[in-house]
């Protein structure tokens, strides 16, 4: 009796040959109805359990692995008590052809294959139509009705296994009975893979757990992997990779935002004298806006996302140099209209700046970005943005040479105005922070056209740049005057009374002392050693004058604490 399920096959230990792996995880799906398995499926893991207790049972090493000859042999040869092959027309006198053996009852399925025609589509028009006609005339239900008949090929018209006469000669009911399906529909739906190189390691995969040292949970996580296109997550199941980003993203957002406060306390406006409170806040949400771009990472890729990705760094980073270049403009040394303008029109200035930047951006929305699949041999599939278009990366290009022209711009008025500033530490983390623009921008486009084909390196790669891209804009920008301030806190502790920043910055240090011709002066006084003094906790002082000083003291120093 021809065995109805596998477990009835194994118990004859009579199977020779390769099995055929997708039938048999076919045979497990949950009803007659149900698509075949999820490779993640307890279905799958059934089936692979089970196939591996039938093949070790039945099969050896060899048999397993031998190519199709020794199985046609013994096609030809009727040297087999059960055999599974094609089913043929002039070979098949030998045996009862039956369907295949089920694994949930009466749930089977056995992979067709089918005749593939094509037609040149560089003839001319007559010639096409011609091809029609042919293909009309193929696949005709009369013409399948007579190949059926007289070949006993099977044809895809189902009504045709109720027609008396096709079954006389073809056993219908043994054609309506083997659940067919295509390996192509059913497992391979992607255009991105080449079906012989998938199935191929499909069957590899499997192999390392039946015959292998390979548990079936690494086994299925491989064949998970074929076709699965991995994405940035909050989610731990795959990867810590996405939390972890997620809350350093989160960390540093919020220290940013929180560090905003210094801008409002009365003892450390001196320290930000240097742009207006709006304009310091400005480069913050530019610093933000930049790490944001990070989320555009996590989920499924899309077009969309590659533009929003584009759009927060341009837009952040506009945000963030505009006030060192709104400042650097309108300090210039050869006032002129341009820069009477920028320094009374502030806002204007920046609308200007801001609107060529979101103007480059429209154009680049106008090409949409490809979805790059990046398929890795044995490793995570991933998507990467990719634009193909020569528009879209012409305008890229000039949005980045619109950034670093900005960027130049920054060096070329630092430069100018070197030497009339006697506190350079501003110009001088302006520049770190310019240079490190210019290379982080460069690196981005870089980085992005390169062919990186690993999941979590090429996501670290581009976050990592991003992130370094931002701190050292806040840092070279306004983290200074934090770390200034914190200098500032532990001297006060060290010396008692002390009154942080009153002479810090270039528009106060002169302008007492120095300008009172104060060479030195005692009781208590701190010195900080570069002849600007930074301790003013007395009230009363021993003042000691230059010797070409001829200008008298304008007021007392307690009210002119007070009045600071």
């Amino acid at each position: 009796e021809i065995p109805k399920t596998w477990d009835e096959l194994l118990k004859t230990k009579s199977e020779e040959g390769q099995l055929i792996i997708y039938e048999f995880i076919n045979s497990y799906r949950e009803t007659l109805n149900s698509p075949f398995p999820k490779i993640k499926s307890k279905e799958t893991f059934s089936a692979l359990q089970s196939l591996k207790n039938f093949v070790n049972s039945v099969s050896s090493d060899s048999e397993w692995r031998s190519n199709e000859d020794l199985i046609f042999y013994n096609f030809l040869t009727g040297n087999s008590i059960f055999i599974k092959y094609w089913y043929s027309k002039h070979y098949t006198s030998l045996y009862t052809a039956s369907p295949l053996p089920c694994g949930n009852f009466g749930i089977s399925g056995s992979v067709i294959s089918s005749y593939n025609v094509a037609v040149n589509k560089y003839i001319d028009e007559t010639n096409k139509n011609a091809s029609v006609e042919v293909l009309k005339f193929i696949t005709s239900k009369e013409i399948q009705r007579d190949l059926l008949i007289s070949e006993e090929i099977f044809s895809p018209i189902v009504s045709l296994y109720d027609d008396d006469e096709v079954c006389e000669i073809i056993n219908c009911e043994l054609i309506k009975s083997i659940q067919p399906f295509s390996i192509v529909n059913m497992i391979y739906e992607n255009d991105y893979y080449d079906l012989y190189d998938y199935s191929r390691k499909y069957k590899s995969y499997i192999y390392e757990f039946i015959k292998g040292n390979k548990t079936v949970d690494e086994v299925i996580k491989k064949l998970d992997n074929l076709t699965r296109f991995y994405n940035i997550s909050f989610k731990t199941d795959d990867s810590l990779f996405g939390l972890i980003v997620g809350i350093i993203y989160f960390l540093v957002t919020l220290l940013l935002i929180l560090s905003l406060v210094y801008l409002f306390v009365d003892k450390y406006q001196n320290l930000f004298s240097h742009f207006d409170k709006d304009f310091w806040i400005l480069s913050i949400i530019g610093c933000v806006v930049i790490m944001s771009s990070v989320l555009t990472f996590y989920g499924e890729i899309s077009s969309l996302k590659c533009h929003l990705r584009r759009s927060l760094i341009s837009l952040g980073f506009i945000f963030s140099i505009t006030p060192m270049l709104h400042k650097l403009i309108s300090n210039y040394p050869n006032a002129n209209k341009i820069s009477l303008w920028v320094n009374d029109y502030k806002y204007k200035f920046l609308m200007t700046v801001t609107f060529m930047d979101i103007f480059l951006n429209s154009l680049l929305a106008i090409s949409s970005y490809n979805i790059k699949n990046v398929v890795v041999s044995h490793g995570k599939n991933f998507h990467k943005c990719d634009m193909k278009s020569l528009f879209g990366i012409i305008t890229l290009f000039l949005i980045a040479l619109y950034e670093i022209s900005l960027l130049f711009s920054i060096i070329f008025f630092v430069i100018k105005e070197w030497s009339l500033d006697k506190n350079k530490n501003d110009k001088i983390f302006f520049l770190t922070a310019v240079s490190e623009d210019i290379l982080s921008i460069i690196l981005y486009h870089i980085l992005s056209m390169t062919k990186i084909e690993d999941f979590i390196a090429c996501n670290t790669i581009l976050i990592t740049n991003i992130f370094i891209f931002t701190i050292t804009k806040y840092i070279c920008i306004y983290g200074v005057k934090l770390i200034a301030i914190f200098k500032s806190e532990l001297k006060e502790k060290k010396y008692g009374g002390y009154i942080p920043t009153l002479i810090n910055s270039s528009d106060i240090k002169n302008d007492f002392f120095y300008r009172n011709r104060v060479s030195k002066f005692s009781s208590n006084a701190y010195s900080n050693g570069n002849g600007t003094y930074s301790s003013l906790s007395c009230k009363k002082f021993d003042l000691e004058f230059k010797e070409d000083s001829d200008q008298p003291l304008e007021l007392d120093i307690s009210e002119y604490i007070d009045r600071k």
